[in-house]
C-alpha cells in the first residue's frame, strides 16, 4: 500500500481510499487531487475533488454531479495540446445508481471520459457523496486509459480503490 497518499487525501476531504503501491501524486490543489499509476501503455487514475453544496438544489442528481464533475475536470486535467482537457463523454449518458457500502451512502456513476478536441478516452466509475459536515460534495473519480488493451480488469482495479474509501478515525 502507498501509505504516503492517504494523509494528503484525508487532509482535503476527511478520509481516503487505500492506494496500492506504485500510485503517485500527480497534482494537488485546495479542492482537487490527481493520483495516478502509470505502467507501460496504461494509465489508471483516481481524481479526488470537492465542490460546495448549493442550498435548495438537488446536489445528488445525475445532471448536478455531471455538471460539477465536468467543470472540475476541465479546470484541472489538461490534455496534451492547447485547448484540450478531460471531460465526460456525451456520446452515451452515464448511468447513476444510489448505493450504500460500509455505511457510506453515495451516487455511483459509470460512463466514458474523453479529451475535448483530441482522440483520447476510456471508461470511468465515480462515487459522489456528502462530506461529513454536509457542506461539500466529494467525488472519487476512477478512470482508465489503455488504448492497446481490454479495459475491464484495469477499471475493476481502480474501482476497488474507490470502494476502499474510509473516513479518518477520530482521535
Amino acid at each position: 500500500e502507498e501509505l504516503s497518499l492517504a494523509p494528503v487525501v484525508t487532509e482535503m476531504i476527511g478520509g481516503s481510499p487505500h492506494f496500492p503501491s506504485g500510485y503517485k501524486l500527480k497534482k494537488k490543489t485546495d479542492d482537487f487531487i490527481w493520483i495516478e499509476y502509470h505502467p507501460q501503455f496504461v494509465t489508471q487514475g483516481v481524481l479526488v475533488f470537492k465542490y460546495p453544496v448549493v442550498e435548495g438544489e438537488q446536489m445528488m442528481d445525475l445532471d448536478s454531479i455531471l455538471e460539477n464533475s465536468k467543470e472540475m475536470l476541465q479546470n484541472n486535467v489538461p490534455g496534451m495540446f492547447e485547448n484540450t482537457y478531460m471531460t465526460i463523454a456525451d456520446v452515451q449518458r452515464p448511468s447513476i445508481e444510489y448505493k450504500r457500502y460500509k455505511g457510506l451512502d453515495f451516487a455511483e456513476l459509470k460512463g466514458f471520459w474523453e479529451v475535448q478536441n483530441d482522440f483520447m478516452g476510456g471508461p470511468f466509475v465515480s462515487h459522489a457523496f456528502y462530506s461529513k459536515d454536509g457542506k461539500d460534495i466529494i467525488v472519487l473519480f476512477a478512470f482508465v486509459y489503455a488504448p492497446k488493451y481490454d479495459k475491464r480488469q484495469y477499471l475493476r482495479q481502480v474501482e476497488s480503490i474507490i470502494y476502499s474509501f474510509e473516513w479518518a478515525k477520530e482521535s
